[in-house]
């Protein structure tokens, strides 16, 4: 006992001395609007929308629907008319599949690697008429491989290192992001998921503007801080205290991750718009984004990043509540007619009767 409390109290002083230090840094980053997330309208829990399908307690069952309509109602924010938004990690598509259904004119895609949650998915598309629904079997990596652009990155609950690989996706592309981490301590862990993309364990700080602020001396602290972040008092059928002080310390913890997160991004932004200043950004020219034989993108050169920390709302609904918020309006990706995207991975239409720019295909098997 004695010896587990030295490690928790230095565990609590590593995270006081990295979080104290780097608590100003936040300060410099670009906001979105002020004021509350928008309310959704008003809609039924169908049986295939709903994601408790009647196997969850009812206790647990109104925490995933908070969950989910809180993520859909900050996704929102960021999703233009008739945009492409694409969710990682979508598993049975619960996110996806409500914003599909709020939003008909937006084309959602989920991207799952788990190929049963890919059947799933597509079933519970059919049986709720979803028509602008489509489902990728593959991973993060097998995606962006395909070319394909988009306009917003969703994940609820994505861990750790799908969570830095799907902002990095974005970043590349230009596109909005609406992310809620998980499981923040693998950003430090010895395992390779093999997810994709740059889904593999980091050891620092991602942007340099956290790296300079702590220094040789308290770098190595950092790992503690993540692993804080995944610290919460949870109770029976996943019920958690948001009073409790882990709470808070975990709180705290993730704020200071996801604000190291969101300085990368503007580090890496600002990175671009002077190369793109200098004629040498072929991404910013929208030659990297369509691929080779993607559709074709229309370019806004309006140079404007700006983003958000929030929160899951009510917060008692996870212990995992943060809410990353990415816009970067510079690039708008418009498909014309006739250009959809087509790959092995996609087959069996969902529906009929739909424009060339809104086909969507769905993985059966």
């Amino acid at each position: 006992m004695v010896a587990w409390k030295k490690k928790s109290h230095a565990r609590a002083e590593a995270i006081e001395a990295v979080c104290a230090r780097t608590a100003e840094l936040g300060q410099a980053l670009p906001r979105l609007a002020e004021g509350p997330t928008p309310a959704l309208p008003a809609f039924p829990w169908e049986p295939e929308l709903d994601p408790a399908a009647g196997e969850l307690d009812e206790a647990r069952a109104l925490r995933k629907r908070q969950q989910i309509v809180s993520a859909a109602a900050h996704a929102l924010t960021l999703t233009a008319k008739g945009a492409h938004v694409v969710e990682f990690g979508a598993g049975q598509g619960h996110l996806g599949l409500l914003l599909a259904r709020l939003r008909p004119d937006a084309a959602v895609t989920l991207v799952e690697v788990k190929e049963y949650s890919c059947a799933a998915a597509c079933t519970r598309a059919q049986r709720l008429a979803l028509r602008n629904v489509r489902v990728f079997h593959g991973s993060l990596e097998a995606f962006e491989q395909s070319g394909e652009p988009f306009d917003v990155a969703l994940g609820l609950h994505l861990c750790g290192l799908l969570t830095d690989a799907t902002l990095e996706l974005a970043a590349r592309r230009g596109a909005a992001a609406c992310i809620v981490p998980c499981c923040y301590g693998q950003l430090f862990g010895a395992v390779d998921h093999h997810r994709g993309g740059s889904a593999a364990p980091r050891k620092a700080p991602f942007s340099s503007s956290f790296r300079a602020a702590l220094g040789e001396e308290l770098l190595p602290l950092y790992a503690e801080v993540a692993k804080g972040a995944d610290h919460a008092s949870v109770g029976h059928n996943g019920a958690f205290d948001t009073e409790s002080s882990a709470a808070a310390t975990a709180q705290r913890c993730m704020k200071t991750i996801d604000t190291d997160r969101l300085l990368w991004l503007l580090e890496r932004f600002r990175k671009e718009e002077e190369l793109a200043g200098q004629g040498t950004s072929k991404e910013l020219a929208g030659e990297e984004a369509g691929g080779l034989n993607g559709p074709s993108l229309t370019v806004d050169k309006r140079t404007c990043f700006s983003c958000e920390l929030r929160n899951l709302e009510p917060v008692c609904c996870s212990p995992k509540n943060s809410v990353i918020l990415v816009s970067q309006p510079r690039r708008i990706v418009s498909i014309k007619e006739g250009e959809c995207a087509s790959t092995p991975l996609f087959q069996a239409t969902i529906g009929a009767g739909l424009s060339k720019a809104a086909e969507l295909r769905n993985v059966t098997s």
